[in-house]
């Protein structure tokens, strides 16, 4: 496993049953796209223009950064478990922190410097999500259980379009069950 993109906090974020704490406040507070749930699809693409020339193509990193301690930008696939979590709200935010603000100048010495790319409204708080979701799809975690745990997106979309059709349905037979009795009056 690589380093965070600013090397590893004090204090970290991860699985508490890995004995990790579930944020990451090094890099300062996470933005408002940590609660969105972006797309993967978009993300991939948002990462190649931005991203992929310092973390590598789909994250696998590889890329030198002269006087880091591990002489590499940080690989995102897998990503130090420092910043991964298996739950899908602390893992959007521990990587918000760091597309929001950037990596920490100076705390891992490394001459490349990740881009506050919130903070310089570099990119909208939507594209973050999606970049966020790209990474969280990348090391096998589903972005969009953050809004329904437990139930896939496809899922949720045929239960609530089938809910929604069955209850027009009702409304629709009693409606023209009201208007047949006022028909025979």
């Amino acid at each position: 496993p690589s380093a965070p993109a600013a090397a590893a906090p004090a204090a970290g974020a991860g699985d508490a049953a890995a004995g990790l704490p579930a944020v990451h406040p090094a890099q300062g507070p996470p933005g408002r796209a940590a609660t969105i749930v972006g797309s993967a699809d978009h993300g991939a693409t948002l990462f190649a223009i931005y991203c992929a020339t310092c973390h590598g193509d789909e994250g696998r990193g590889g890329v030198p950064d002269p006087g880091s301690a591990s002489g590499q930008v940080p690989a995102l696939n897998p990503i130090a478990v420092t910043i991964r979590s298996s739950n899908p709200g602390d893992f959007a935010e521990n990587l918000d922190r760091f597309l929001q603000h950037g990596a920490v100048p100076g705390q891992d010495g490394g001459a490349l410097r990740m881009p506050a790319f919130g903070q310089t409204a570099t990119l909208t708080q939507a594209e973050i999500a999606d970049i966020e979701a790209y990474v969280m799809q990348q090391n096998g975690v589903d972005r969009a259980a953050i809004l329904s745990p437990g139930i896939a997106p496809r899922r949720y979309f045929w239960l609530t379009a089938g809910a929604s059709a069955a209850l027009a349905l009702l409304l629709a037979a009693g409606w023209a069950l009201a208007r047949g009795r006022a028909a025979t009056r």
